[in-house]
C-alpha cells in the first residue's frame, strides 16, 4: 500500500517537466524545415532546452524528469543547455 502512494506521488511531480519537453523537441521539428545544418538545430535546440529549466527554475526550483531537485541545479543545467546551444548554432 505505501509503495502505490509513493509510486503516484513521484509520477504527479514528474509529468510537468515531462511535458514542458515538447517545447524544444517541437522547437527543433520547425528549425530543422527551415535549415539543413543538424549542428544549428542541435544548438537551437539545447539553447530552447535552457530557457524552459531557466523558467522551471524561477517558477517551481526543479526539472524532475533529469533529476533536477534544487534550483541551484537546474540553473546551472539551464545556462549549460543555453551555452551549449550558443556553440553549436555558431559551429562553422
Amino acid at each position: 500500500m505505501k509503495n502505490r502512494n509513493f509510486r503516484n506521488n513521484s509520477n504527479k511531480k514528474i509529468y510537468p517537466s515531462t511535458i514542458s519537453l515538447l517545447y524544444p523537441i517541437v522547437a527543433m521539428i520547425y528549425i530543422a524545415t527551415k535549415t539543413s545544418e543538424v549542428s544549428v538545430t542541435i544548438g537551437y535546440g539545447l539553447s530552447q532546452l535552457g530557457y524552459v529549466m531557466f523558467f522551471a527554475g524561477v517558477y517551481k526550483g526543479t526539472f524532475l524528469v533529469f533529476n533536477l531537485d534544487k534550483r541551484l541545479q537546474v540553473f546551472v543545467s539551464a545556462i549549460v543547455c543555453v551555452g551549449m546551444g550558443f556553440m553549436f548554432i555558431n559551429a562553422k
